[in-house]
């Protein structure tokens, strides 16, 4: 693992820092220096910028390039998908159908609109 990543709690020993956080910085000493991912995403263990962190599904965003947040896909759209950077990724529900609520990861989230049912 890249050191960057580390910091020292135990002894000597350098000491990953936990999932969904990450250590931008070398020569820090204690697990505050592990900086929390930003609300809606997740990262891994030793991760070492805020690129590491994902986005969860419903949400998209270039953590650490051109995002410092997650974003929400859009009303009438959902993203099944963790780790997408592009509001391309939000797909759009099927015709004469909407979802209820912004950040939807399913496409059962899309619901018929009014004057429509779901027919098979």
């Amino acid at each position: 693992g890249d050191p960057v990543s580390y910091n020292v709690s135990v002894g000597d020993a350098c000491q990953a820092c936990p999932a969904n956080t990450y250590n931008p910085n070398p020569g820090n000493l204690t697990i505050t220096s592990c900086l929390d991912c930003p609300a809606n995403s997740s990262g891994s263990n030793a991760s070492d910028g805020l690129d590491d962190c994902k986005c969860t599904a419903g949400f998209y965003g270039n953590l650490g390039v051109t995002e410092s947040s997650c974003i929400m896909c859009p009303l009438s759209t959902y993203n099944p998908s963790s780790g997408q950077p592009l509001l391309s990724s939000c797909l759009r529900c099927p015709s004469h159908s909407q979802t209820l609520a912004m950040g939807s990861s399913d496409s059962s989230s899309c619901v018929c609109n009014a004057g429509y049912y779901k027919g098979g």
